[in-house]
């Protein structure tokens, strides 16, 4: 069935694409960005390098635990709003460097994303919304792995959902969504270098009402639910550990308020609630640690939190949020974390912002274990332009757990060049 909005903005949309397929880009002066018809075209490249005390997260921290890289990260970003379509599309790609041959294993080729939102129809009773993410992302391991210091995701996810608008202030929309993750770790590594552990491929419907309170102020309710099933329910690890991975059921329902509700203050204030069920009897001979499931105060989740604008350019954030996410080396992490950041600009040319966060995180499943994570940042930056910028600052994390061996404390710091055209 073809749906064709009586306003004719069905026609307009697809016109907009076309025009923009054959538009050819006008090239402006640096910072001013690029342009394609109605699009505007923002690419850009960051440029640093890097040092950390601690490469391999090890326990103890050494002289030679210290590791120092070069860090090229080119980007670019296409935006094009109109009243009846939004169409936003980016892709970054990182290479990390490292200058010594005893850290070359922490090189880094291949941390890439590419993301593409479509929103289409905006103004229609039916609308469409498309959302496509896929990339490439390597996370340092929390213990000593001198041959393979990360564990590798790949992850596409790709969401649909037609929007239904009975009235101005009301919103109704109805989805589905598919996301496939492949993990490679150093506990998979065998002698040739691979290091496949497993693919997890995940399916379920979306929901969503929204009321539009006030202009920037909106009362929500989300839904979603998905079945998740790995490609593999147990794996023999090439140091002789057997690992269990349940087919499971995830879902959450929330509600609450967000936007702005004075002049200065924007709130965020939602509340639900989340389960996730753990199927044993999909792996062969599992115990009931393998198929462990939320329990007691795991299943509530909310999202509070409060930005207060100084001015303009200066602004205050504090909140909260408590959730449970997949974990891919056991069933789930169940987290809490507050934080509070600071986002401040002086004289029009020096920009500063921080960032302080605790995180409880209890790890259930075949693995069990309780983590404490503490994290801060600080970043200083000089705008020699508007579109050209460099900023020196620094990072620590500590992550205390119950589990030693994935105990550290790491020291950061870097020195980046920025150019957005």
């Amino acid at each position: 069935m073809k749906l064709v909005p009586a306003d004719g903005s069905g026609g307009r949309a697809a016109s907009a694409v076309i025009g923009l397929l054959l538009s050819s880009p006008a090239w402006a002066e640096p910072g001013e960005h690029i342009t394609a018809g109605d699009a505007v075209i923002v690419p850009g490249i960051a440029v640093g390098v890097q040092y950390t005390n601690n490469a391999y997260h090890v326990e103890t921290v050494t002289p030679e635990s210290g590791a120092a890289n070069l860090k090229v990260s080119p980007g670019v970003e296409l935006r094009l709003n109109r009243d009846d379509l939004d169409v936003n599309l980016s892709g970054a790609y990182s290479l990390h460097k490292y200058f010594t041959a005893e850290t070359t294993a922490l090189d880094r080729y291949d941390d890439f994303s590419i993301n593409g939102n479509i929103d289409a129809l905006k103004k229609s009773r039916i609308g469409l919304r498309l959302n496509e993410g896929v990339g490439i992302q390597n996370f340092p391991v929390d213990a000593e792995s001198d041959a393979h210091p990360y564990t590798k995701q790949f992850r596409n996810q790709t969401t649909a959902a037609v929007a239904a608008r009975p009235g101005s202030a009301l919103e109704f929309s109805a989805g589905a969504k598919y996301v496939l993750d492949d993990y490679g770790t150093p506990a998979s590594a065998h002698e040739d270098g691979t290091r496949h552990y497993n693919t997890r491929n995940a399916i379920g419907p979306t929901g969503n009402v929204t009321w539009q309170l006030l202009p920037r102020t909106a009362v929500t309710a989300d839904f979603e639910w998905e079945h998740a099933a790995y490609v593999n329910s147990t794996i023999e690890t090439p140091q002789g550990d057997t690992l269990s991975f349940p087919d499971h059921n995830m879902w959450r329902l929330t509600g609450g308020l967000r936007g702005r509700v004075i002049d200065r203050l924007t709130v965020t204030a939602i509340v639900g609630y989340g389960a996730a069920d753990y199927d044993e009897t999909t792996v062969p001979g599992a115990d009931a640690a393998a198929a462990a499931d939320l329990t007691g105060l795991q299943h509530l989740v909310f999202d509070a939190g409060f930005r207060y604008d100084l001015s303009e350019n200066d602004k205050f954030n504090i909140g909260v949020t408590k959730n449970f996410r997949d974990s891919f080396f056991t069933n789930y992490v169940s987290y809490l974390r507050a934080y509070a950041s600071t986002d401040l600009r002086f004289a029009k040319r020096v920009g500063l912002d921080g960032e302080f966060g605790i995180s409880p995180e209890q790890f259930r499943g075949q693995e069990t274990r309780d983590d404490i994570v503490l994290d801060a940042k600080l970043d200083a930056t000089y705008f020699i332009r508007e579109w050209v910028w460099i900023t020196a600052g620094g990072t620590w994390q500590e992550r205390s757990s119950s589990d030693t061996s994935v105990q550290f404390d790491e020291f950061s710091g870097h020195l980046t060049a920025t150019v957005n055209y």
